[in-house]
C-alpha cells in the first residue's frame, strides 16, 4: 500500500490505496515515482538491487540528486536541466537509451529509461520512471557495431520496402557510397545495374515469402554496381529479422572481381598445363601416396612403350627396378615441404623388358588437413644421358691416365729393373752352386780311393772362389727384392685396371680408404716430383658408392692438385685425409700448397671446359666431371682457397649410398 501527496506537497484528499508493491517488487525492471519537485515517494526493489542503495534511504529524497546528478562523461547534470525531472514538474515525456544512473559507490549503471506524467484527476503530480540495466546490450551492440565498422566484409543493412538502413566502411571502399549518402536510398537503385535492376527487385521482394528453413540466402553471386558506374562481382548472403511487423534485411557483400579473375586464370593455366602435359616429351604423371596412378601423359607410349590408359590405376611402384624400390621406399614425402621438389634418378621396365633409366622431379599436394594427398611427378628418359655421361667418364679416366702413363711407366720399369738384375744375379749365384754341387758329387763318388784328396782340394778351391758366405747373404736379399717388386708392379696393374673400367651404376660397399690408397699408388709417379704426399685415413664405415666413378672424382683432385703446386716453382705437399663426419656421412679433404685459385677464376672452376692449363695439359673436364660423380652419390663438393697459400676440395657423401636431392621449386 502507499499514498502520493498533493500537487502542492500536502496530504491528498483522497488518498490512492493500491496494494500491487509485490507485483512491482517481483519486477526485474526499476521503477520509482518522483512527485512535482522531485522527491522520491516510491521505489521497487529493483531500483535498489540496481543501483546499490537501500530502497528505503531513496524515500522521501531528492532522488536526482542521489542516482542522475552527473551526465556520462561524469560533468554535473542540474536537476532543471534534466529530463526525467522535467516531466515529473512540467509534463511531457522522456525517454532514453544512452543514459547512466549512479550507484551508491559512485560508478555508473548504463540504463534505458522511460519518464512518464502521472496525473490525479487531471492534475500533475508527479512522473513515473521506469529503467533497465543496459549494460549488456550496449556492449554487445558496441562490439557488433565494432564488427561492422571493421569487416572486411561490406555490410549493408535493408528495410522492409528496400531502403537501405545500413552501410558499414567496407561497403563505403567496395561501392563508392558514403554512409550518409547511402542511408535512406533504394538499395537497388543504388548497388545494381540499369539492365538488372527488374531481376533484383523481385529477388529481393521474394525474400519476404520464404520459409524460415531457405534463410539466409547465399553465398551467391551477381553483378553490382559502384557509385561510378562501373561493374563488380559480388558475392552476397543476406539474412533477415522481424522488425515492427515486417522484415528487416541485412546483407554481406564480398569482391570477388579478383577471385573471378584467378578461378579463369586458373582455368587456363589447368588448361595450358594440360596441353603442355599432353604434348611434353617428358611424363607427366599424379600418383596418390600409396603410388596409384591418377594420370599419365601420353609421353608414357615413348618412354616405357606403355599408353597411358593401360596405367591408370596401376600403381607405379609396379614399373620401378627393384632395387631403386628399396630405395625409394624409404623416401617420406611428408618431409617434403611446400615449395620444394624431390629430384630422383631410378629405373624403370619398359613394355619389352628393358630397363629405362628416368629423372624424375617430385612434388606434393596437401590437404587441408596437411597430410600429402597427391604426388605430381614429372618424368625423363636419361637413358642417353647415363650412356654419354658413362662414356665421358670413361674418357676422362683415360685421359688422366694417359697423362700419367710416362710417371707408370717409370713406376713399373724401375721394380722391374732391379727384378731384372736381381734375377741375373740369382741365376749366376745358381749356376757357381751347382758347379760346387757337381764337385761335391765327385767328391763323395772318391771316397777311400787315391783320387780323394785331388777332389777335396778343388772343392776347397772352387768354394774360395765363389765366396760361399756373400752368396748366402745376398740371395735371400735378392730373392726378397724380386718378390717386392713383382708385388710393386702388381699393386700398379690393378690399380691401373680399377681407372681403366668403365664401372657399374651400380652402388656397392666400398672401403674409400682403400680407394685413396689405389689412386695414390697410380699418381705417385707424377706427384712424387712437385709434392710430398701424406695421407691421414680414419677409420671409415663401407660407403655404398660406385667406387669407380669416386676413384676418378679422387684422381683428378689430387692431379689438379700436383699442377697447382707445379706451377709455382716450388716443392709443396699434397695432404689426403678422411673422416666420419656423423653415423650417416663421411668426408674425404684433399688439400695442397699450391698457388690457390684467383677470385675471379674461382665462379668457373665447375663450368665444362673451362680450364686455365697450358694446352694438352688439360680439357677442363675434371672438375665438373668430380662434382657430377659427387652429387650423384646424393654429396656435396665443396672449395676452400687462399690465393698463394693452396687450396682445399672436401668431398662429403652419405654411407647410405645415393640419396636423392631436395631443391626449393
Amino acid at each position: 500500500m502507499f499514498s502520493l501527496l498533493a500537487p502542492d506537497g500536502g496530504t491528498p484528499s483522497a488518498p490512492l490505496k493500491v496494494d500491487f508493491r509485490a507485483i512491482l517488487d517481483a519486477c526485474a525492471e526499476g521503477v520509482y515515482l518522483v512527485d512535482t519537485r522531485g522527491i522520491c515517494r516510491y521505489a521497487n526493489a529493483a531500483v535498489g538491487e540496481l543501483l546499490g542503495l537501500a530502497v528505503a534511504d531513496l524515500i522521501g529524497s531528492n532522488i536526482h540528486e542521489v542516482i542522475h546528478h552527473s551526465r556520462p562523461d561524469g560533468s554535473p547534470l542540474p536537476r532543471e536541466e534534466c529530463p526525467m525531472y522535467r516531466v515529473a514538474a512540467l509534463g511531457g515525456a522522456a525517454q532514453a537509451d544512452d543514459e547512466v544512473l549512479w550507484r551508491a559507490d559512485g560508478t555508473p549503471v548504463a540504463v534505458d529509461y522511460r519518464s512518464r506524467p502521472l496525473r490525479l484527476n487531471g492534475q500533475l503530480v508527479g512522473a513515473v520512471v521506469t529503467f533497465t540495466d543496459a549494460t549488456e546490450r550496449r556492449s554487445a551492440v558496441a562490439e557488433l557495431a565494432g564488427i561492422l565498422a571493421t569487416a572486411g566484409d561490406a555490410f549493408v543493412g535493408i528495410e522492409h520496402d528496400g531502403a537501405i538502413t545500413g552501410w558499414n566502411a567496407a561497403a563505403e571502399s567496395l561501392l563508392g557510397w558514403t554512409a550518409s549518402e547511402a542511408i535512406g536510398r533504394p538499395l537497388v537503385e543504388t548497388i545494381v545495374p540499369v539492365r538488372l535492376r527488374e531481376e533484383y527487385a523481385a529477388r529481393l521482394q521474394a525474400l519476404h515469402t520464404l520459409e524460415e528453413a531457405d534463410m539466409p540466402v547465399g553465398p551467391v553471386e551477381f553483378t553490382a554496381q559502384n557509385k561510378a558506374g562501373g561493374e563488380i562481382a559480388i558475392e552476397l548472403t543476406i539474412g533477415r529479422m522481424p522488425w515492427a511487423g515486417a522484415w528487416r534485411f541485412h546483407a554481406f557483400l564480398r569482391d570477388v572481381t579478383e577471385r573471378r579473375a584467378m578461378a579463369l586464370a586458373l582455368e587456363t593455366s589447368e588448361m595450358l598445363h594440360r596441353h603442355l602435359a599432353e604434348n611434353s616429351g617428358d611424363l607427366m604423371s599424379r600418383h596418390r601416396p600409396d603410388g596409384e596412378l591418377l594420370y599419365v601423359s601420353p609421353a608414357s607410349l615413348d618412354v616405357l612403350g606403355i599408353a597411358p590408359d593401360e596405367l591408370i590405376v596401376r600403381n607405379g611402384r609396379e614399373l620401378v627396378h627393384p632395387d631403386d624400390l628399396e630405395w625409394m621406399d624409404h623416401i617420406d614425402v611428408d618431409q617434403i615441404a611446400p615449395g620444394e621438389r624431390l629430384e630422383v634418378t631410378f629405373r624403370l621396365r619398359h613394355r619389352d623388358g628393358h630397363w629405362v633409366w628416368v629423372e624424375a622431379v617430385l612434388s606434393v599436394l596437401r590437404d587441408s588437413s596437411g597430410a600429402v594427398s597427391e604426388i605430381q611427378m614429372s618424368t625423363r628418359d636419361i637413358t642417353d644421358r647415363q650412356a654419354r655421361e658413362a662414356a665421358s667418364q670413361q674418357a676422362s679416366r683415360l685421359e688422366s691416365l694417359g697423362r700419367l702413363s710416362a710417371g707408370l711407366a717409370h713406376e713399373i720399369n724401375s721394380p722391374i729393373q732391379y727384378v731384372g738384375d736381381n734375377a741375373r744375379f740369382v741365376a749366376g749365384a745358381y749356376e757357381a752352386m751347382h758347379r760346387l754341387l757337381c764337385q761335391y758329387r765327385k767328391l763323395a763318388g772318391a771316397a777311400g780311393s787315391s783320387g780323394f784328396e785331388e777332389h777335396l782340394a778343388a772343392v776347397r778351391a772352387l768354394e774360395a772362389a765363389l765366396d760361399l758366405d756373400y752368396l748366402k747373404a745376398e740371395v735371400p736379399i735378392a730373392l726378397g727384392e724380386t718378390l717386392e717388386g713383382i708385388e710393386r708392379v702388381a699393386t700398379i696393374v690393378r690399380a691401373m685396371k680399377t681407372f681403366s673400367h668403365p664401372g657399374s651404376k651400380e652402388q656397392t660397399a666400398a672401403d674409400l680408404n682403400e680407394a685413396l690408397a689405389a689412386t695414390v699408388t697410380v699418381t705417385r709417379a707424377q706427384v712424387s716430383g712437385v709434392a710430398d704426399l701424406r695421407m691421414e685415413l680414419a677409420e671409415l664405415p663401407p660407403v655404398i658408392c660406385d667406387i669407380a666413378e669416386l676413384n676418378q672424382a679422387f684422381l683428378n683432385l689430387i692431379v689438379n692438385a700436383a699442377d697447382a703446386i707445379e706451377e709455382t716453382g716450388r716443392r709443396g705437399v699434397i695432404s689426403l685425409s678422411s673422416a666420419l663426419d656423423d653415423d650417416e656421412h663421411v668426408s674425404v679433404r684433399i688439400s695442397d700448397t699450391g698457388g690457390g685459385i684467383p677470385h675471379d677464376v674461382l665462379p668457373k672452376i665447375f663450368e665444362p671446359f673451362f680450364t686455365t692449363k697450358d694446352v694438352g695439359r688439360g680439357s677442363g673436364q675434371g672438375l665438373p666431371l668430380t662434382r657430377a660423380v659427387v652429387e650423384g652419390h646424393g654429396g656435396t663438393l665443396t672449395v676452400d682457397t687462399r690465393p698463394g697459400s693452396g687450396t682445399t676440395f672436401t668431398i662429403r657423401l652419405p654411407v647410405s649410398g645415393r640419396q636423392q636431392t631436395v631443391t626449393a621449386a
